[in-house]
Protein backbone atom coordinates (compact mmCIF):
# COMPACT_ATOMS: atom_id res chain seq x y z
CA UNK A 1 0.00 0.00 0.00
CA UNK A 2 1.25 3.47 -0.93
CA UNK A 3 1.01 6.64 1.13
CA UNK A 4 -1.40 9.31 -0.10
CA UNK A 5 0.84 11.74 -2.00
CA UNK A 6 -1.31 14.87 -1.67
CA UNK A 7 -2.63 14.20 1.82
CA UNK A 8 -6.20 13.97 0.57
CA UNK A 9 -8.10 11.95 -1.98
CA UNK A 10 -9.91 13.86 -4.74
CA UNK A 11 -13.27 12.17 -5.32
CA UNK A 12 -14.20 14.10 -8.47
CA UNK A 13 -13.78 11.15 -10.84
CA UNK A 14 -15.84 8.95 -8.55
CA UNK A 15 -18.62 11.53 -8.64
CA UNK A 16 -18.19 12.32 -12.35
CA UNK A 17 -18.81 8.78 -13.58
CA UNK A 18 -22.07 8.32 -11.61
CA UNK A 19 -25.55 8.32 -13.15
CA UNK A 20 -26.44 11.93 -12.32
CA UNK A 21 -23.23 13.32 -13.81
CA UNK A 22 -22.96 11.02 -16.86
CA UNK A 23 -26.56 11.72 -17.85
CA UNK A 24 -25.45 15.30 -18.57
CA UNK A 25 -23.57 13.91 -21.60
CA UNK A 26 -25.50 10.80 -22.67
CA UNK A 27 -29.13 9.76 -22.18
CA UNK A 28 -30.16 8.72 -18.67
CA UNK A 29 -30.84 5.14 -19.76
CA UNK A 30 -27.41 4.93 -21.40
CA UNK A 31 -25.75 6.41 -18.31
CA UNK A 32 -27.58 3.84 -16.13
CA UNK A 33 -26.26 1.01 -18.33
CA UNK A 34 -22.65 2.23 -18.04
CA UNK A 35 -21.67 0.13 -15.00
CA UNK A 36 -18.30 0.96 -13.45
CA UNK A 37 -16.65 0.02 -10.18
CA UNK A 38 -13.54 1.29 -8.47
CA UNK A 39 -11.14 -1.62 -8.01
CA UNK A 40 -8.61 0.16 -5.79
CA UNK A 41 -9.51 3.84 -5.94
CA UNK A 42 -7.35 4.37 -9.03
CA UNK A 43 -8.27 1.47 -11.33
CA UNK A 44 -11.73 1.54 -12.85
CA UNK A 45 -13.42 -1.38 -14.54
CA UNK A 46 -16.06 -0.57 -17.13
CA UNK A 47 -18.43 -3.53 -17.26
CA UNK A 48 -21.47 -4.69 -19.21
CA UNK A 49 -24.49 -4.01 -16.99
CA UNK A 50 -26.41 -7.14 -17.95
CA UNK A 51 -23.64 -9.75 -17.72
CA UNK A 52 -21.08 -7.95 -15.46
CA UNK A 53 -18.49 -8.85 -18.13
CA UNK A 54 -15.44 -6.55 -17.81
CA UNK A 55 -15.09 -4.39 -20.92
CA UNK A 56 -12.09 -2.12 -20.27
CA UNK A 57 -9.79 -0.95 -17.48
CA UNK A 58 -8.93 2.64 -16.62
CA UNK A 59 -6.34 3.90 -14.17
CA UNK A 60 -7.10 7.46 -13.12
CA UNK A 61 -5.18 10.26 -11.46
CA UNK A 62 -5.59 13.96 -10.97
CA UNK A 63 -3.94 15.95 -13.77
CA UNK A 64 -1.27 18.18 -12.26
CA UNK A 65 0.57 18.63 -15.55
CA UNK A 66 2.56 15.41 -15.27
CA UNK A 67 3.98 13.90 -18.45
CA UNK A 68 3.49 10.31 -17.27
CA UNK A 69 1.53 8.15 -14.84
CA UNK A 70 2.60 4.65 -13.99
CA UNK A 71 -0.08 2.14 -14.91
CA UNK A 72 1.84 -1.11 -15.27
CA UNK A 73 -0.69 -3.16 -13.29
CA UNK A 74 -3.60 -1.77 -15.27
CA UNK A 75 -1.74 -2.50 -18.50
CA UNK A 76 -1.06 -6.09 -17.35
CA UNK A 77 -4.72 -6.56 -16.42
CA UNK A 78 -5.60 -5.48 -19.96
CA UNK A 79 -3.03 -7.83 -21.49
CA UNK A 80 -4.07 -10.82 -19.36
CA UNK A 81 -7.77 -10.27 -19.95
CA UNK A 82 -7.53 -9.22 -23.60
CA UNK A 83 -9.41 -6.03 -22.72
CA UNK A 84 -8.39 -2.43 -23.48
CA UNK A 85 -6.58 -0.51 -20.76
CA UNK A 86 -6.09 3.25 -20.46
CA UNK A 87 -4.57 5.84 -18.19
CA UNK A 88 -6.83 8.85 -17.67
CA UNK A 89 -5.79 12.11 -16.04
CA UNK A 90 -8.60 14.43 -14.97
CA UNK A 91 -8.40 18.16 -14.27
CA UNK A 92 -10.84 19.63 -11.75
CA UNK A 93 -12.45 22.98 -12.41
CA UNK A 94 -11.31 25.98 -10.35
CA UNK A 95 -13.64 25.36 -7.38
CA UNK A 96 -13.18 21.58 -7.60
CA UNK A 97 -16.88 20.84 -8.02
CA UNK A 98 -16.57 19.07 -11.38
CA UNK A 99 -14.07 17.89 -13.97
CA UNK A 100 -13.23 20.30 -16.78
CA UNK A 101 -10.79 18.23 -18.87
CA UNK A 102 -9.32 14.78 -19.38
CA UNK A 103 -6.11 13.43 -20.90
CA UNK A 104 -6.22 9.82 -22.10
CA UNK A 105 -3.38 7.45 -22.91
CA UNK A 106 -3.86 3.95 -24.33
CA UNK A 107 -1.99 1.24 -22.38
CA UNK A 108 -3.29 -1.90 -24.12
CA UNK A 109 -3.54 -2.87 -26.93
CA UNK A 110 -1.07 -0.80 -28.94
CA UNK A 111 0.30 1.28 -26.05
CA UNK A 112 1.27 4.85 -26.82
CA UNK A 113 3.12 7.64 -25.04
CA UNK A 114 0.75 10.19 -26.62
CA UNK A 115 -1.91 11.87 -24.48
CA UNK A 116 -5.24 12.76 -26.09
CA UNK A 117 -7.04 15.75 -24.55
CA UNK A 118 -10.83 15.60 -24.21
CA UNK A 119 -13.54 17.71 -22.67
CA UNK A 120 -16.09 15.90 -20.45
CA UNK A 121 -18.57 15.21 -23.25
CA UNK A 122 -15.82 13.92 -25.56
CA UNK A 123 -14.62 11.61 -22.77
CA UNK A 124 -18.14 10.31 -22.14
CA UNK A 125 -18.51 9.57 -25.86
CA UNK A 126 -15.03 7.97 -25.89
CA UNK A 127 -16.15 5.63 -23.05
CA UNK A 128 -19.40 4.85 -24.81
CA UNK A 129 -17.60 4.09 -28.09
CA UNK A 130 -15.20 1.65 -26.42
CA UNK A 131 -18.06 0.03 -24.50
CA UNK A 132 -20.04 -0.51 -27.72
CA UNK A 133 -16.97 -1.87 -29.53
CA UNK A 134 -16.25 -4.38 -26.74
CA UNK A 135 -19.90 -5.42 -26.39
CA UNK A 136 -19.93 -6.28 -30.11
CA UNK A 137 -16.53 -8.00 -29.94
CA UNK A 138 -17.64 -10.17 -27.01
CA UNK A 139 -21.05 -10.94 -28.53
CA UNK A 140 -22.96 -9.45 -25.60
CA UNK A 141 -26.47 -8.06 -25.83
CA UNK A 142 -26.06 -4.36 -26.55
CA UNK A 143 -27.88 -1.87 -24.38
CA UNK A 144 -29.78 0.89 -26.13
CA UNK A 145 -27.34 3.79 -26.09
CA UNK A 146 -28.01 7.39 -26.97
CA UNK A 147 -25.77 10.44 -26.78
Amino acid sequence: MQDEITGRRCELYSTWHRLKSMSRFVSRSTARAMGMIDLDVTIWCEYHDGSKEPLLFIETARDVGQSWKTAVVTQRIGECSGRPAFTVLYKPNRDETDIEAFRVQRRYPNPTDKWTSMDPKEYAIFLLGWRQKMVRKLGLREAECEV
